[in-house]
């Protein structure tokens, strides 16, 4: 061919071809030099192989390979950058010599055509051995035996070769080229199976992507792209936001702007499935593929788990070995075992109301169009979903009812389910079933606790429309402490709030909060207040002297970790948008640095002779069958007890009168039922006075 007729290849089969043309020659060569050192001819396949592989004659063998070499070299130059040179690609990912390349070639050529299995086999003396020994690849290249000792060392068990699982080597030293890798040469962008299903292709999805996040990642990414390859392989771009607030989309979005593919890598599968040991292929993938890696979710991650620690150590070590582009995501920072790279971090907030509004009517018209869309604004006003919550609650709906119409009351039921599953685990709902009618207060005490309601109602006017928001910063929520004797109705003014605006209320459990290993009380709480904020909850925390009590003196390491907790806790309640009401029958023993922060408090006094006469009312249903001759008066003056008491003792004396020929209420049942909860109560049972009460 001459100067002017050489011309690039035109794709990365005739690439192949020239490159297997240059094993033809090394294996003319050695079969010339095994022919010379014996006496008797070669056997009948390998002249039949050389009659119909040879095109230039069988001499010169060295001046021949230096040609076809740099002829290789000229035409790869001149191939246009829109033709795909496989074998380039890979010597250029994988940072691969000219010697360890050729080793490659060497491998792959069996799978491709069965005679260079039989002429390796013969010689290197064994039937078999249809694959090259390490041995047989030095001594085809290098005839020189000094030459061969000094390439050893370029292919040993520390190249990429090997390292990256490019060529793998069987018990009898044969090395085969890895299925994957063939593929890719011949030119399959398909994902290797062995890393299927756990990592996959991020496609677009309905979502709400924040236009100056998508900004501030893209140059992120650009920057990154920009880098040398060894610095590139140090940097993590790692995203940080709840699950569903859009954190793929947005790294996809930030890719597709560079025409860079995106894949997933499910960490928690990979561990759960014991598959650490395919990480490097998983990784290697995103070299062949050319796209960028998305790796999720880290914080599901048990830090301090062997398992977890094998894993965390393969993927940096390989991390770093892949010059590419690579995202992190979780809720929350990376932890300490990414402290050898440089992270940049980027926090996706939840969205606000009118974002929430706008996705929840454009997947209403799209998922469940037989919908009003002005279900959109409660739905977004209740419920602080991501936009992957919102998708999941129409899709799994959509599922459903196959076409069929959706209630508000399905709706609403199918956001609290997706919400309230956490909270469960660390708090018990409680059915807000009462009314302002029903509580028995001072009027200035009914006032301030209406006052607490239309805070509630009007939080959005306030603080988004009127802008006192960004004023504040934090405390943008309502804190409420509710104090008083125990039974003065401080849960039962919590579920009255929590039925007046329509929203859930849950009681907190501290056992399942509060943790005696140092950490957990603070997950456990960030967990609840998390929980909380999808749905809108209304935190209700009973006895808070418990908790929040006046702060120790530190004299030991466990005084000062209660007392961070108590200040978790109180950052935790000033970033919560939502109520958090605390009950105590002690007030005094409460922190003054935690009353201080309070918004609201209302002390419930011991009710007065007048209030306790409307408790016992009410207390009785339409349905009871109450006698004539109860003495509400008498017993309101008689008793100086709270509601919570009063509660009791009508429950339990309609138990007894269900259980008599009467059926009813009187009395008899009533002073019986006094006697018992005032003998709980540790109470002395003034017989005079149920004397006075019985006539």
């Amino acid at each position: 061919m001459t100067a002017s007729a050489i011309a690039g290849y035109t794709d990365g089969l005739e690439h192949l071809a020239a490159e297997l043309r240059q094993l033809d020659l090394w294996l003319y060569r050695r079969l010339h030099a095994v022919q010379s050192s014996q006496t008797g001819s070669l056997p009948e396949f390998v002249t039949a192989w050389l009659d119909t592989t040879a095109t230039t004659p069988l001499t010169d063998f060295d001046r021949q390979l230096e040609e076809g070499a740099a002829l290789i070299q000229t035409r790869v130059e001149l191939t246009p950058t829109t033709v795909w040179l496989p074998l380039v690609a890979l010597a250029r990912w994988f940072n691969l010599s000219a010697l360890e390349l050729a080793a490659l070639i060497s491998s792959l050529a069996p799978q491709l055509r069965r005679d260079y299995g039989k002429i390796y086999a013969y010689l290197q003396g064994e039937p078999s051995a249809s694959a090259p020994t390490l041995d047989f690849i030095l001594e085809l290249l290098f005839p020189n035996e000094r030459e061969r000792w000094q390439a050893r060392p370029f292919l040993a068990a520390h190249s990429l070769l090997f390292g990256a699982q490019l060529l793998e080597s069987s018990s009898s030293g044969g090395l085969t080229i890895d299925p994957r890798i063939m593929q890719f040469i011949l030119g399959s962008g398909t994902l290797d199976s062995r890393v299927q299903p756990w990592l996959h292709w991020v496609k677009p999805a309905a979502t709400l992507i924040d236009v100056p996040l998508q900004l501030q990642l893209r140059n992120l990414v650009q920057h990154q792209l920009g880098l040398e390859s060894n610095l590139r392989s140090r940097q993590l771009i790692h995203l940080q936001g709840k699950d569903g607030v859009g954190k793929r989309q947005l790294a996809l979005a930030a890719c597709q702007h560079f025409r860079l593919p995106l894949l997933a890598l499910d960490l928690e599968t990979v561990l759960r499935g014991e598959l650490t040991h395919r990480l490097p292929l998983a990784l290697r993938e995103t070299l062949l593929s050319q796209a960028a890696l998305y790796l999720y979710p880290l914080d599901r991650l048990t830090p301090g788990d062997p398992a977890t620690n094998s894993l965390l150590h393969t993927l940096t070590h390989w991390l770093s070995q892949y010059h590419w582009l690579t995202f992190t995501a979780g809720q929350s920072p990376l932890p300490a075992a990414w402290h050898s790279f440089t992270v940049v971090s980027l926090e996706l907030p939840l969205p606000a109301i009118a974002w929430r509004q706008q996705f929840w009517q454009q997947q209403l018209s799209s998922g469940l169009p037989q919908v009003d869309s002005a279900l959109a604004i409660p739905l977004a006003k209740q419920f602080e979903l991501t936009p992957g919550q919102i998708s999941q609650v129409v899709n799994t709906l959509a599922a459903q009812h196959h076409g069929q119409t959706v209630t508000a009351t399905e709706l609403n039921q199918a956001c609290q389910q997706l919400t309230q599953a956490a909270l469960r685990q660390l708090a018990t709902r409680i059915e807000p079933h009462a009314d302002f009618s029903r509580l028995i207060l001072p009027a200035d005490k009914l006032a301030q606790l209406q006052e607490i309601v239309n805070q509630i109602q009007q939080h959005d006017r306030v603080m988004n429309q009127w802008g006192f928001a960004q004023q504040l910063g934090y405390g943008k929520g309502i804190s409420v402490l509710f104090s008083g004797p125990p039974g003065t109705g401080k849960t039962l003014a919590a579920t009255v709030i929590a039925h007046e605006l329509q929203l859930n209320l849950f009681k907190i459990d501290l056992a399942n909060v509060v943790s005696k290993y140092i950490g957990e009380t603070e997950k456990n709480l960030a967990q609840l207040f998390q929980a909380a904020t999808a749905s809108s909850a209304i935190l209700f925390f009973d006895e808070a002297d418990a908790l929040f009590g006046k702060r120790t003196q530190i004299s030991d390491a466990h005084d000062r970790y209660a007392n961070l907790e108590v200040s978790y806790l109180l950052q935790q309640m000033e970033e919560y948008d939502g109520i958090v009401i605390l009950a105590t029958n002690l007030r005094d023993n409460l922190d003054e640095a935690f009353i201080r922060r309070i918004r609201f408090i209302v002390e419930f006094p011991f009710p007065d002779a007048e209030h306790r006469q409307r408790i016992w009312q009410q207390h009785f249903p339409a349905a009871a069958p109450v006698s004539e001759n109860l003495d509400y008066n008498g017993l309101a003056k008689q008793l100086a007890i709270a509601g919570g008491n009063i509660k009791n003792i009508v429950l339990n004396a309609a138990f007894l009168a269900a259980g008599t020929e009467e059926k009813q209420i009187n009395m008899p049942a009533i002073l019986h039922a006094t006697r018992r909860e005032l003998d709980k109560m540790g109470k002395l049972f003034d017989e005079q006075s149920w004397v006075n009460l019985q006539k």
